[in-house]
């Protein structure tokens, strides 16, 4: 593909502690750098201290910050750098389909033919934006979403659980070239973390942002329990620090994109991912790496674990179930010896989610889509 350009479209402010984008654009960059002549980020500003942003030091990479994170500044000035700069033949990568596609499509009903845009699902953002903006604000993110679809000439999931819900509710918006393409590790670093040591009291973590919308409601929730207590102990790594000093939950601190050893700190690994209510969906990063870390997994019995675990290398509990959760974590202590096949399990299972399958995967849809 070479004489090509890639735009990408991102609402992210491309920093070491970002969340799910700047964590894929980690390995996705690397990993396209010899495909395309030229590659640009779009991104929006940052305030904090240079030493937090992400890098790619590729010649041929650019990243572009053009506003701060406002979606009006973003639609306007994001539109106009691309309607001045993009020419015949470019592709535009759409790093969501809400105000991300929003753009692409904007850009595309300029340009037309002339250029392929393709959108990447990750996530369904008419869910995630109700406790923001309610139901007014959903149902604008649905035209939203239909809009960017519609102008797509291809569109990629991250999750089994993603593309079945845009195919049975977005079904006629869709274009033809439809795939799913979950998310991956960045390198085998985690692979090479020991394994755990199950010695008592065992250690339950929590990784990533603690928000309603990642299950952190629930582990709070979870770590009050009183017949686990002395059994297990809870622990938490992420951000922000003030949502955890009311509970029981012992604070490790933040870790960024670079920290393999992170997951050393835990023998089993929670997942409270929920489907109903906000939360979008696709394959967890802090899953896939939690797995290979050779973590034991404990999370609900949901669409979105299904992406991955199974049984053979997770614990899975009926979601919203404390009691149930309960139940299972003392059946955990007191079969400890199983936990040693689930760790092997889950690492084997992680196995299947490379970087370099990632990218060979959205070569080849792109060469299709082409």
């Amino acid at each position: 593909m070479k004489g090509l350009r890639l735009y990408i479209i991102t609402s992210s402010q491309l920093v070491k502690y970002g969340g799910g984008t700047d964590t894929w654009l980690s390995y996705f960059i690397p990993g396209i750098v010899n495909t395309f002549d030229e590659i640009q980020i779009l991104a929006v500003e940052f305030d904090g201290a240079r030493e937090e942003l992400q890098k790619f030091d590729f010649s041929n990479v650019k990243i572009v910050r053009l506003c701060k994170p406002s979606y009006v500044d973003m639609l306007s000035k994001y539109s106009t750098y691309l309607t001045e700069n993009i020419k015949s033949g470019d592709i535009l990568l759409s790093v969501g389909t809400g105000f991300q596609g929003l753009v692409g499509s904007m850009v595309k009903k300029v340009y037309r033919e002339s250029i392929i845009h393709i959108t990447w699902s990750r996530g369904i953002p008419h869910r995630e934006i109700i406790e923001r903006r309610g139901t007014l604000g959903s149902l604008v993110m649905k035209q939203v979403e239909k809009r960017t679809f519609l102008s797509s000439n291809g569109v990629i999931f991250n999750g089994n659980d993603t593309y079945n819900y845009y195919h049975s509710k977005f079904q006629s918006y869709l274009p033809k070239n439809t795939v799913v393409i979950p998310n991956a590790l960045r390198n085998d670093s985690y692979f090479q973390n020991p394994d755990p040591s199950f010695s008592s009291p065992l250690t339950i973590g929590y990784y990533g942002r603690f928000v309603k919308t990642r299950g952190f409601d629930y582990f709070v929730e979870l770590s009050k329990s009183q017949i686990l207590k002395g059994r297990y102990r809870f622990c938490a790594w992420g951000w922000p620090e003030d949502e955890i000093n009311k509970s029981p939950i012992k604070y490790m601190g933040k870790y960024n994109n670079d920290d393999f050893e992170v997951y050393i700190g835990s023998d089993i690994v929670a997942f409270f991912l929920p489907t109903r209510g906000t939360f979008g969906g696709g394959v967890s990063h802090s899953l896939l790496e939690a797995m290979a870390s050779g973590r034991v997994i404990l999370g609900w019995d949901n669409q979105i674990l299904r992406n991955v675990v199974d049984e053979k290398c997770a614990y899975l509990v009926p979601q919203g179930n404390l009691a149930s959760t309960e139940k299972k974590l003392l059946d955990i202590y007191a079969r400890k010896d199983d936990l040693i096949e689930k760790s092997y399990a889950a690492r084997q299972k992680a196995r299947n989610y490379t970087a370099e399958r990632h990218v060979s995967m959205f070569i080849d849809f792109i060469n299709r889509v082409y």
